[in-house]
């Protein structure tokens, strides 16, 4: 029974999250500065690549696209597995919880991550939670603090 009322007064405590949306202009900036982020990590690897002869300047492009989608990924993964954050979340004071407000498990992680290699789905928070929040039951809300 005192773990039902804890649990009750803890939710009765938090923020709807639903009402603390994080903005389309908020969600902009956060595309924005992690995609300036992760091009300059891919660039940084591809010129390490070459200077040390591990590639050679014929090297298709498909590689580079491979090597975009792979530090994409594992930049969106790594940065919200641990507290819902990228750096751009950083700047504008947002974090990705669970739909419930709570921070995601890290399949919803993977799941959401996974989301962001569907095509166009960048401007998909134009038109309301983006696919990748709303396929993986994810939101981007503003920090509480």
């Amino acid at each position: 029974m005192k773990d039902t009322l804890d649990t009750f007064i803890v939710n009765q405590n938090r923020p709807d999250p639903l009402s603390n949306l994080a903005s389309a202009s908020q969600r902009f900036l956060n595309f924005f500065v992690d995609t300036i982020i992760y091009y300059c990590i891919t660039l940084t690897i591809l010129l390490s690549l070459l200077y040390f002869d591990i590639i050679s300047e014929e090297v298709g492009d498909y590689l580079v696209y491979l090597l975009l989608l792979v530090v994409r990924f594992c930049y969106y993964f790594l940065s919200e597995l641990s507290n819902g954050k990228t750096f751009g979340k950083l700047i504008t004071k947002t974090t990705a919880v669970n739909d419930d407000g709570l921070q995601m498990t890290s399949r919803k992680v993977f799941k959401r991550t996974l989301c962001r290699l569907i095509p166009f789905d960048f401007i998909s928070f134009f038109w309301g939670n983006g696919w990748h929040d709303s396929i993986s039951g994810t939101l981007v809300a503003k920090d509480i603090r």
